[in-house]
């Protein structure tokens, strides 16, 4: 079964919070305390527990979470760190939904406006006898039908896949078009380094983290990058930002010049987080001010589209 972003967030917001108080992971993993959507499983749950399992192999098998979620809270678990995983896992999974929850926000209005239009569009010409009204409730439904399928499975569901996948696919797929300064481009970089955080916060070398990462990618040309860069590591011990901007992962000069001068520092693990979070930030406002407008594009395409009796 897939989840949605925001029930991933409120089940590792659980788990971070019931092993930081220090509950037995039976408890943990009880009925009352996992969120609604994953209470279901709590009998194959509480088998595995009795069976001694370890929460990653648990969640892994039941497929609550993805392999990649599983090697990470597996090194948490290993190297006694598993609460600073699951706040990362956390944290990962918000900004996902933070992003598309701004999204959803941003398209309301127009929306409304857009399912106004199709139903009051063709009203005149009901009235005035040009119109049957079974041909008028046939042609509402049907785009009102073709609207709901473009919104909620083409953009809302593929946006809010949480299960394989690490990151939304759509930026994924801008990413790669755009140019390396572009604020998309960057975006995906940000997002890209949240999830290498996690993975060096949790004790993973730079190989091991970039298999995590590889296998948390969709994308296979992206997949391609992570194995060259894996590959010369191994082969030539190159430093690990040298071989990201070799291999394409990294592109944004900003990050690059980051990534860096943190290395050859040796301030990496440190600085790397609180660059992440303050990049983040700045992006978020960005990113806010391109839903706004837009939601004033798609505002205007629709009242357009009105006036010229698209929706008569």
């Amino acid at each position: 079964m897939a989840y949605t972003l925001k029930q991933k967030t409120q089940l590792y917001h659980q788990l971070f919070v019931s092993y930081k108080a220090s509950l037995p992971l039976a408890v943990m993993l009880g009925p009352d305390m996992l969120p609604p959507a994953f209470s279901r499983e709590s009998p194959r749950i509480q088998r595995m527990l009795e069976k001694g399992r370890p929460l990653s192999a648990i969640l892994a098998t039941i497929k609550l979470i993805a392999p990649w979620e599983a090697r990470l809270l597996s090194v948490g678990e290993a190297s006694g760190k598993l609460d600073v995983v699951l706040g990362d896992l956390e944290t990962f999974f918000s900004a996902r939904l933070q992003q598309v929850s701004s999204l959803r926000a941003k398209l309301l209005y127009p929306s409304l406006v857009l399912l106004v239009a199709i139903v009051v569009g063709p009203l005149p010409a009901l009235a005035g006898g040009k119109l049957a009204f079974g041909n008028y409730v046939a042609k509402v439904v049907v785009k009102l039908a073709i609207y709901f399928f473009l919104y909620r499975f083409l953009l809302i569901r593929t946006l809010e896949r949480s299960i394989g996948g690490a990151f939304n696919p759509l930026l994924v797929f801008a990413a790669g078009k755009v140019d390396s300064n572009h604020w998309l481009r960057q975006l995906f970089e940000i997002s890209w380094l949240n999830l290498l955080t996690a993975c060096l916060e949790a004790g993973l070398d730079a190989v091991e983290s970039l298999r995590v990462l590889r296998d948390a990618l969709d994308d296979k040309r992206l997949r391609q990058q992570h194995m060259m860069a894996i590959n010369i590591i191994q082969k030539h011990g190159t430093s690990l930002a040298q071989v990201l901007t070799t291999s394409g992962i990294l592109r944004n000069y900003k990050i690059i010049s980051f990534f860096t001068t943190a290395e050859t520092a040796g301030a990496l693990h440190s600085d790397l987080r609180l660059f992440v979070l303050k990049q983040r930030a700045e992006l978020t406002n960005l990113v806010q001010f391109k839903l706004k407008l837009l939601g004033k594009w798609l505002y205007l395409a629709i009242m357009l589209m009105a006036v010229a009796g698209y929706f008569v």
